[in-house]
């Protein structure tokens, strides 16, 4: 199965393949005594991008080809249990993962706000031109609160977050600098 990526959390390596997440056991001291094992803590939970994936202060999050997921490190929640239909259109083009559409997908931590972006492009043609916002203020459940940011002239091709702001590229080659106190353009 392929390896999507590698991330940690709490001092568990994970592993998110295409299909699965696994948690890495065990360690390896300076001579090369010991050894490693994989524990998988997911048979449905597979990553769709390795962009996807989110380290925040409680674990990790990422995007799956069915749902958006978290991981502790030992158990899997499926966050978005409640959104499943509109999802899939996101990530699947004639019941199939998109992968030239889920690759452009980039998850960020919006730590002032608590709260991940996610960059989607919701249709099969033309650019990412929307955010999927998890807003982890109200916990982390199977019915977690969601939120959907963008229009005709947000797209974000890629976001990042400094003390609470957003810095947005778009696909036109700007390079947007969003504040909440402002206002107007």
């Amino acid at each position: 199965e392929p390896v999507v990526g590698v991330s940690s959390t709490k001092s568990n390596t994970i592993v998110f393949c295409a299909e699965s997440v696994y948690r890495l056991d065990g360690f390896i001291d300076e001579l090369g005594r010991g050894g490693i094992t994989s524990e998988r803590i997911s048979d449905t939970a597979g990553c769709i991008s390795t962009s996807s994936i989110v380290q925040a202060l409680d674990g990790i999050f990422w995007l799956g080809a069915n749902a958006a997921y978290y991981t502790d490190g030992y158990k899997v929640v499926r966050l978005n249990s409640d959104f499943s239909k509109t999802y899939r259109t996101w990530t699947t083009t004639d019941g199939a993962t998109d992968t030239l559409r889920t690759r452009k997908f980039q998850g960020k931590y919006d730590r002032v706000k608590n709260r991940i972006w996610w960059t989607i492009q919701p249709g099969t043609g033309g650019d990412v031109s929307m955010c999927y916002v998890l807003d982890l203020t109200w916990g982390i459940k199977e019915d977690a609160t969601f939120t959907t940011v963008g229009g005709n002239s947000f797209i974000p091709t890629a976001i990042e977050f400094t003390s609470g702001d957003m810095i947005r590229c778009d696909s036109r080659g700007y390079i947007l600098y969003h504040q909440d106190e402002l206002h107007a353009d």
